[in-house]
Parts: structure tokens; sequence; C-alpha cells
């Protein structure tokens, strides 16, 4: 759209609106004459410059320190990294030898039944239990309601798991 010699000075589109408007400094609430950028939201005054730039690295700041709190949060609670959870091929492979645990079928997967972390992000493999490709598929459906309608208890069942694997690990070596 062009700004024609009726429009106020300044004007510039209003992303939200998507009409034109006058640019106001953030600051000082002043009417930006000129805007120099596109996405000028200072006016010309130095001070308004540099109070701006105040604002943005203390925003900035803020994220960071909320960032470190939630990696201490995660390391804290987490198994071994603060970001990654822990990976074990071997454990995974071991898994599969089992029966499933709820119809004692052969030939099973690995299901990773610990809490949901994200996108795209699995739990630790030390939180996967057996179970065969049926089952796998409800529990994904299911999540929380499909330990209760089979009567298991998922934290038991790792529990267990782990220290088997570990009692069978430290008897190989």
């Amino acid at each position: 759209m062009i700004i024609s010699r009726y429009s106020p000075p300044g004007a510039g589109l209003d992303i939200r609106s998507n009409t034109w408007k006058p640019r106001k400094c953030v600051v000082c609430r002043r009417r930006i004459a000129k805007p120099e950028a596109k996405n000028q939201k200072a006016c010309h005054r130095k001070a308004c410059k540099d109070e701006l730039a105040r604002l943005r690295t203390e925003k900035l700041k803020k994220k960071q320190k909320a960032a470190r709190v939630a990696k201490k949060e995660r390391s804290r609670i987490g198994d071994i990294k603060a970001t990654k959870p822990a990976r074990d091929r071997d454990y995974l492979n071991w898994l599969k030898l089992l029966r499933c645990i709820v119809c004692l079928a052969a030939g099973c997967d690995p299901c990773h039944v610990g809490p949901i972390r994200g996108m795209r992000q699995k739990c630790s493999d030390y939180e996967a239990v057996p179970m065969c490709r049926t089952h796998h598929d409800e529990q994904h459906r299911l999540q929380k309601t499909f330990w209760a309608k089979y009567g298991l208890d998922r934290d038991a069942i790792i529990a267990s798991l782990n220290a088997r694997y570990k009692a069978e690990r430290q008897a190989a070596a």
C-alpha cells in the first residue's frame, strides 16, 4: 500500500489490524516522524534509544535466568544430564528379549513410558518397558489411563526391570 500525502507523518503498517497508523515511540509515546527502519520502536532521541536498549537487555537477562532455573530443576529431577535423557542401546535390546508385561506375548518392543518431555523427546531408556505392538499402541493412545485399566504399577515395574537388568549385567561381568 502506498502512503499518500494525506497520510499522517510517520505512518506505518500496524501488523495486528493490517491498517496504516502512525507509529509511536515505545518509551516516550511521541510520534515517530520519519521511521529510519521498518521495525523502528524508539524515536530519534538518544535517551529513548538507550532506554529501549536497556529494556531489551533486561528482558533477555530475565529469559536467560528462567532458562538457568529450568535447567537446574531438570538436573535435580533428571537421570544423568539436565538436557538429554539417558540412552542405553543394550538395555533396549535386553527388553526386546522379554515378554509383554500385559499379555506375556513374546517379541516385544521397548515402550518408553516415562513422563512426557516435549515434542519428539522420549524419556530415558531406563523408563522403558517391554510391550507387544498391540499394547504399545494402546499405551500411547490411553497414556495414564492405560495403567489403571490393567491394574499395573508403572514405577514398580520400571524399578524391578532396572534392578533385574543391573543384576544380570553384574553377573555377566
